[in-house]
C-alpha cells in the first residue's frame, strides 16, 4: 500500500509538471510567430448567408493586405496597410484613405498581428491529427465552458516541427462539427506588399 500510495504521487507530481510546461507552449508558439518575418492568415467564417474568407499578409514591420471576398460582393475587397497610410479598393479603385479611415485599420492590424495575444485558461490536448496531419492542440476556455453543449470554444494547433501555429478553430457544442470560423496561418518567405498591392504609381505612395 505504501508503495503503491507513493507511486500515485509521483504519478500526480509527474502529471503536474508536464501540464506545466505545456502552459508554456502556446504563449510560446503565438510569440514565435508574432516576430516572424512574415505570415498569411486565410479565415474562412460560415454563416447563414454563405461563407466569408478574409485573407491577410503581415509582413514585418508595419505592412499589412486584406483581401476580403464575401457574400454580395462581386468583387474582393482589398485593404493595404504601409506603416500610417492606408489604401482601399472598396470604391473599384485604389484610394488613399484619409487619417480618421486608416486608423481603425492601423489599431485592427496592430491588435491582430502585432501585439502578443490574451490567453486565457486552456487545456493542453497533445498530439492530435486534423486532415490527416498531426498537430499540438490547445483548447482555450474554462472547464464550464469546455462542458457546456452550446459554448463557443476556439482550438489552436501548433505545428510541432515549426512551433507555429497553423489553425486556429472556432467550434459550437459538438467539437467534431465544421467549425464557424477556420483560420489557417502559413508562413511564405516571399510575402511583398506595396501600396495599392502593385498597381499603377500615385503621387499618393
Amino acid at each position: 500500500m505504501r508503495f503503491a500510495a507513493i507511486a500515485l504521487v509521483l504519478s500526480l507530481a509527474l502529471a503536474s509538471a508536464a501540464q506545466a510546461d505545456c502552459k508554456d507552449e502556446l504563449p510560446a508558439a503565438f510569440e514565435k510567430q508574432r516576430t516572424s518575418p512574415a505570415f498569411r492568415m486565410v479565415v474562412r467564417i460560415v454563416s447563414d448567408a454563405g461563407p466569408t474568407t478574409m485573407t491577410i499578409d503581415y509582413k514585418q514591420p508595419d505592412r499589412m493586405r486584406r483581401v476580403l471576398e464575401a457574400p454580395g460582393r462581386p468583387t474582393p475587397v482589398q485593404t493595404i496597410l504601409v506603416g500610417t497610410k492606408a489604401w482601399s479598393n472598396e470604391t473599384g479603385s485604389f484610394e488613399l484613405l484619409s487619417q480618421e479611415a486608416a486608423e481603425p485599420i492601423i489599431a485592427h492590424a496592430r491588435s491582430m498581428l502585432v501585439d502578443a495575444p490574451q490567453i486565457g485558461d486552456y487545456v493542453c490536448l497533445g498530439k492530435v491529427s486534423v486532415d490527416g496531419k498531426e498537430y499540438l492542440g490547445y483548447r482555450m476556455g474554462s472547464a464550464e465552458d469546455q462542458a457546456s453543449p452550446t459554448a463557443l470554444i476556439r482550438t489552436v494547433y501548433v505545428d510541432p516541427v515549426l512551433g507555429l501555429p497553423a489553425l486556429n478553430v472556432l467550434t459550437e457544442g459538438n467539437r467534431d462539427a465544421e467549425p464557424t470560423t477556420k483560420a489557417v496561418y502559413s508562413y511564405p518567405t516571399d510575402i511583398e506588399i506595396e501600396a495599392f498591392g502593385g498597381g499603377p504609381a500615385s503621387e499618393q505612395r
